[in-house]
């Protein structure tokens, strides 16, 4: 393996683990506050690169306080692991959730 290619490999392995620790607490954030949420993409096909972000959908119809609260708890979530995440409603993509998200 060449250099640059061990290079692109850590990077890609570190960027996973950022992901991988940003999903936990997303959905232990989800749990606390009931709502229903999945993963799409990149991190939810197991096809992550160095600069991949976190992908993830509520999956409620209805957005009770509740999720604005959760909502909340992601975006500090992102900034304090250092994680781009991209939040989808239910509602605004039903195609994702016909057999895409994990």
């Amino acid at each position: 393996m060449k250099r640059y290619e061990m290079i692109i490999a850590k990077h890609k392995a570190s960027q996973l683990a950022k992901l991988d620790s940003a999903a936990a607490a997303i959905r232990a954030s989800a749990a606390r506050h009931g709502v229903s949420i999945g993963f799409h993409g990149s991190y939810a096909h197991g096809c992550t690169g160095a600069t991949s972000d976190l992908d993830v959908i509520v999956l409620d119809k209805d957005s009770p306080p509740a999720t604005e609260r959760f909502l909340d708890e992601i975006d500090d979530i992102g900034v304090s692991l250092g994680v781009s995440i991209d939040v989808s409603n239910e509602m605004d993509a039903e195609h994702l959730t016909k057999g895409m998200i994990h």
